[in-house]
């Protein structure tokens, strides 16, 4: 079964935006996220944003309108015979890839969370996917709120998640979009960051989203304690962004790498201290001269 990948984010353009980043690797035999592709013919259908956007984001991206890149691009609402034609197209242009952009948009349904629709809605694409080998990659609309289990947040029947091979989900954390997957074969690409250039329309993976959080807390960390004496836990709490948690590991990363001096005792009166190299020597003698004078 090649009916391979469901993207779904609450964010139109930014499923829309990693479908035309594969369809042009794929295009090109270039590496996609990181990936390795299999180079071939491309269809993408753009169901829902003008022509000119679309347009104007392929530019963008490099895309040659010389017909040196086998991909070819409907912008326009689907026809009532939209499967019959893309059937047709499918079987005569032998595609690697076909990208549906949103899927509902292309196949109506009464009842998004009806299970048995859905699923009998999906059954020619999966039935095209399988005779064909194509690869179908189908964008979709996430639930409002975040859900704890990625394989819930398609919007409507768990049908949508059921069917595909691999579950793509996008999302947004803080300042950061990301993207996990959920896989039947292989394992699952945890929570990841995704770097987007505006200029060129690219993607590129970051690092997980842990690991950026907890990076960007160190730099936070580093110009708080910029030029100051060193300070307590209390007042890195008070003095940088982000979650705690993140914070004082990030806190705890760069007293390990001694990019962070630490100092104190850790009790009631004499609180932990931290600070860079600059500061810290002084710091610390002054403490002892007032416990002298004390």
């Amino acid at each position: 079964m090649s009916l391979r990948s469901i993207t779904d984010h609450r964010l139109a353009y930014a499923k829309s935006t990693l479908g035309r980043n594969l369809a042009l690797a794929v295009a090109r035999g270039e590496e996609f996220l990181g990936f390795t592709v299999a180079k071939g013919v491309v269809i993408f259908l753009a169901l829902e944003e003008r022509a000119q956007d679309v347009q104007a984001d392929w530019r963008a991206m490099g895309a040659q309108v010389d017909g040196t890149e086998e991909l070819y691009v409907h912008a326009a609402p689907s026809p009532v015979e939209g499967l019959v034609r893309l059937t047709e197209l499918v079987r005569e242009r032998k595609p690697a890839l076909v990208v549906i952009d949103p899927l509902f948009r292309f196949t109506r349904v009464k009842d998004e969370k009806a299970y048995a629709e859905i699923y009998n809605a999906l059954g020619p694409l999966i039935d095209l996917a399988r005779e064909t080998g194509t690869h179908v990659m189908l964008t979709h609309h996430s639930t409002k709120l975040p859900k704890t289990d990625p394989i819930d947040s398609p919007l409507g029947s768990t049908a949508l998640a059921g069917v595909v091979a691999t579950l793509i989900v996008l999302g947004k954390s803080g300042e950061y979009r990301t993207a996990c997957t959920v896989q039947r074969i292989g394992d699952n690409m945890p929570e990841t960051v995704l770097v987007f250039d505006k200029a060129t329309r690219r993607l590129k993976l970051g690092g997980t989203k842990e690991s950026v959080e907890q990076h960007d807390a160190e730099q936070r960390i580093l110009e708080f304690l910029d030029g100051k004496e060193p300070q307590t836990q209390a007042q890195i709490k008070e003095g940088v962004e982000g979650a705690t948690k993140v914070v004082w590991a990030a806190l705890t990363m760069l007293v390990k790498a001694e990019r962070v001096l630490k100092g104190g005792e850790g009790v009631r009166g004499k609180p932990f201290f931290y600070g860079l190299a600059d500061r810290f020597g002084p710091y610390v003698e002054n403490k002892k001269q007032e416990k002298l004078i004390i």
